[in-house]
C-alpha cells in the first residue's frame, strides 16, 4: 500500500471480552481486540451488515494498528446461560447452565484509580472514500451500529485523535534496534531480537496472544498470527519489514501494522 494519511482514535470502554479462538467450555479473553475485532468495530460504525466486509479488510486493502493505552487485567466471573439443545429449548424449558467468563478490565493506574479500558487504533484504506466516512462518523460520533469491545453488552465509544498526513509519516527499513509503540506482529520482527533490558525501573512485562488475523467470507479462518505485547509499550527489537514512523499532534509513533 502506498503511504497515505493515518487515521488515529482510541475505542474506550468499561470492559472487554475478545473471545480467544481456542478455547471451549470456558469463554477465555485475549488481552487486546484483534484486527478482525477492530476491522468489526470499523465496518459496524460503517453499517456492514455481519459477514458482509470480510473481503473489503483483508490486509492487502486495511492496514491496522493497535496500541494498549490502559494496561489491562483478567477477572473471570460465572454466567447463566439458557440452556439449550435445539430451537425448541429457546423459551428457556431447560432452565440454566453456567458457563465461566473471562473480562478484561483496566489495571490501576499511578494514582490508584482504575481508569476505562481504550485502545489506540491506526487505520488507512485503499479506499479513501471509506476513510473520508469512517473520519466523520468518528468525530461526529454518527455510527449506524454502536461500537463494542467483543460482547454486544459491553458498549465503547470511539474518541478521535487526529488524522496523520502523509508527509509527517516516515517508511524506515532498518537493521537496527527501534523502540516500537504499537502491538507487534511477530512475523514482523527478526527472530531473537527482542531486547529485554530496560533502562527504566518499570519491570517488563509481555504477553503473546495467537489470534486470526482474517476471515474468509464465510467467516471461517484465513490467516492466524502470534502478536506480542509489552505492558508499557516498551518494545525493543529489529523489525524485519519497514516500519512507519508518525510524527503527529501528539508525539511520534513508531508503527508495526497487525
Amino acid at each position: 500500500m502506498t503511504v497515505k494519511s493515518i487515521l488515529v482514535f482510541d475505542v474506550v470502554g468499561a470492559m472487554a471480552h475478545f473471545r480467544r479462538f481456542d478455547t471451549n467450555s470456558s469463554s477465555l479473553t485475549y488481552s487486546f481486540p484483534p484486527r478482525t475485532v477492530i476491522s468489526g468495530v470499523i465496518a459496524g460504525i460503517l453499517g456492514f451488515k455481519r459477514d458482509s466486509y470480510y473481503d473489503l479488510f483483508q490486509p492487502e486493502l486495511a492496514d491496522i494498528g493497535l496500541s494498549v493505552c490502559t494496561p489491562p487485567r483478567k477477572i473471570m466471573q460465572t454466567i447463566n446461560y439458557m440452556f439449550v439443545k435445539n430451537k425448541s429449548d429457546l423459551n428457556n424449558s431447560k432452565g440454566h447452565t453456567q458457563i465461566p467468563v473471562e473480562f478484561l478490565l483496566s489495571d490501576v493506574d499511578s494514582n490508584g484509580n482504575y481508569p476505562p479500558l481504550r485502545f489506540r487504533i491506526f487505520f488507512r484504506h485503499e479506499d479513501e472514500e471509506l476513510m473520508k466516512e469512517v473520519k466523520e462518523r468518528v468525530i461526529k460520533s454518527e455510527y449506524i451500529y454502536p461500537p463494542y469491545l467483543g460482547l454486544s453488552e459491553l458498549l465503547a465509544k470511539l474518541e478521535w485523535v487526529e488524522e496523520v498526513p502523509a508527509s509527517n509519516i516516515e517508511k524506515i527499513e532498518t537493521d537496527d534496534v527501534e523502540m516500537i509503540h504499537t502491538v507487534c506482529n511477530m512475523n514482523f520482527i527478526k527472530e531473537r531480537s527482542i531486547q529485554f533490558i530496560n533502562n527504566n525501573s518499570i519491570p517488563l512485562v509481555y504477553r503473546k496472544e495467537k489470534m486470526a488475523r482474517s476471515f474468509n467470507a464465510d467467516r471461517t479462518i484465513k490467516e492466524t498470527a502470534s502478536y506480542l505485547y509489552e505492558k508499557s509499550n516498551l518494545i525493543k527489537a529489529i523489525p524485519s519489514i519497514p516500519f512507519l514512523r508518525l510524527k503527529g499532534e501528539k508525539g511520534t509513533t513508531n508503527l508495526l501494522f497487525m
